[in-house]
């Protein structure tokens, strides 16, 4: 496994400012911290392997990218979902978007221990 340092601080960056965007646009006024870290990071962690990893076999890494851009664009559509709700659940943001990052760190493990 191959770790891109330049890409994976412009991955940071560009997290940084959706994340920002997640405080600015949240219409629930005590929950914009809890999307904006939890957005931040879960889209960090996605994003991030999309740009900033790539394995010795070519194959691994183009499924590990597909796979970490479609659950990027999940997670994006999620938090922008709840962003845009005047009030939700505490423990149903947490839960549905912490099954997806899990859902999608199962599906890389498997794709690169396969």
């Amino acid at each position: 496994m191959k770790f891109n340092f330049i890409l994976s601080i412009i991955t940071l960056f560009l997290v940084s400012l959706i994340a920002f965007g997640f405080y600015s646009w949240c219409r629930c006024e005590d929950l914009k911290l809890l999307i904006t870290l939890f957005g931040g990071i879960s889209l960090f962690l996605s994003m991030g392997a999309t740009l900033g990893i790539s394995f010795e076999d070519s194959r691994k890494t183009v499924n590990v990218k597909i796979l970490s851009n479609i659950f990027s664009l999940l997670l994006l559509i999620s938090n922008v979902i709840f962003c845009c709700l005047t009030s939700f659940s505490v423990p149903f943001y947490i839960i549905t978007n912490g099954i997806l990052l899990l859902i999608w760190c199962l599906c890389c493990y498997g794709i690169v221990k396969s």
